[in-house]
């Protein structure tokens, strides 16, 4: 464990016949400096463990037998051995313990509980160069239902405070909330999904856990994806790291109907087809946008000319008329059109590219008085890869 700070941590483990804790910190009581448990306290349990475990007369003191056997843990009858383990991180191959208590109050919602969610998400990629990962999931209404890791918060602690039934009340609502059951009238998780953070909602140690994610590979739920504008600054800013000015958080909505894209990643590296089709969170991701992107952006040279081919279709897969689209390039030139009712281009639309120089091209989905209805989605244009072709395509999938 370490604390929010990073001002003292410890690490507590146990063989059949000794148990030991350490502790490390300043006397003075000053933070260390980015030390965790796993940096600072860990490796010295290790290496008293290993010391002790070395000297067979140190055995006499602890009255622990020479037969190998005898050390074998014998699990007590108050714990359950289960095959759950959550998503990207290494278990035991026989499964984990947990304690009956525990399972009778998460219940249905699985021994899991405090650890990950279900919640519909899209991917989120942080691209450095021509290097991508995947850090975790946001969560957008129009995507497909997966696993990830639940932020942080205090749904154990919450089961030593049987007299309280109302929801969670942590920062970061997630999917689990306390209700009293009928059995012996005890505290039990339920889960529903609320998630509503902000930054100001989000205490240090939450934002540091957002941090850790964008600097590694995780399956971290980041919560809406409308908000990673404005939390992702904010995680990184509690610890700069050195090159992190080149950092960009992306959001692949295109990718965000597919169950098993944390399957997929193995390292969690990311292609740059699936990075050139992601939505870069500082253009900003509409809160329930109508429309968002249904398939990866297709590049080619299908096409007479240099062109963005879009169709507009909707919930169903069917082309919709009549819905306008903006393009803007980086120099801030900009353009709209409509999807067509024509007898063979119904729901199309398309934008000619004046110029085959290297650049990128924004398309947004304009609602009633221009107001945007979807997150605006960056093309790259003539800059290697699959998008030095000259034709892309795209295709828009919502409405009301």
């Amino acid at each position: 464990g370490t604390t929010t700070d990073f001002r003292d941590n410890w690490t507590i483990g146990y063989t059949r016949y000794l148990v030991t804790g350490v502790w490390a910190g300043n006397s003075d009581g000053h933070p260390m400096r980015n030390t965790s448990g796993v940096t600072g306290a860990a490796p010295i349990w290790h290496d008293f463990m290993e010391r002790i475990l070395a000297d067979p007369t140190l055995w006499t003191t602890l009255g622990a037998p020479a037969n190998e056997e005898s050390w074998r843990f014998v699990p007590p009858a108050t714990v359950q051995q289960l095959a759950a383990c959550p998503p990207t991180l290494n278990c035991r191959q026989d499964g984990e313990y947990f304690r009956t208590s525990w399972l009778e109050a998460t219940a249905s919602a699985g021994p899991l509980a405090d650890s990950v969610e279900r919640v519909k998400s899209a991917p989120v990629y942080v691209r450095e160069g021509e290097a991508g990962r995947l850090v975790g999931f946001c969560s957008v209404d129009e995507a497909a239902e997966r696993t990830v890791l639940r932020m942080p918060d205090d749904v154990g602690l919450a089961l030593l405070k049987p007299a309280i039934q109302s929801p969670l009340t942590a920062g970061f609502q997630t999917s689990a909330s306390l209700a009293t059951t009928d059995v012996d009238n005890r505290a039990a998780i339920v889960a529903t999904t609320s998630i509503t953070q902000t930054v100001s909602s989000l205490d240090k140690g939450q934002l540091q856990t957002i941090g850790w994610a964008l600097r590694n590979h995780s399956v971290l739920n980041f919560g809406p994806c409308e908000r990673l504008a404005e939390i992702v600054p904010a995680a990184l800013a509690l610890q700069s790291g050195a090159g992190e000015s080149n950092l960009r958080v992306l959001v692949d909505l295109a990718a965000a109907g597919n169950p098993d894209v944390a399957a997929l990643v193995g390292d969690g590296s990311v292609d740059l087809a699936a990075l050139s089709q992601a939505v870069n969170v500082e253009t900003g991701l509409v809160g329930g946008g109508a429309y968002a992107v249904s398939a990866p952006v297709i590049h080619d040279n299908n096409c007479p000319g240099q062109y963005i081919m879009g169709r507009i279709v909707n919930h169903a897969g069917a082309p919709v008329s009549g819905v306008w689209v903006k393009l803007r390039d980086q120099w801030g030139n900009e353009a709209t059109a409509v999807s067509k009712n024509g007898a063979i281009d119904y729901g199309l639309f398309d934008f000619p590219i004046p110029s085959g120089s290297p650049h990128e091209l924004c398309l947004t989905v304009l609602g009633e008085g221009g107001v945007a209805v979807s997150a605006t989605v960056t093309i790259p244009h003539r800059q290697g890869e699959a998008a030095d072709f000259s034709c892309h395509h795209i295709v828009f999938q919502g409405g009301v």
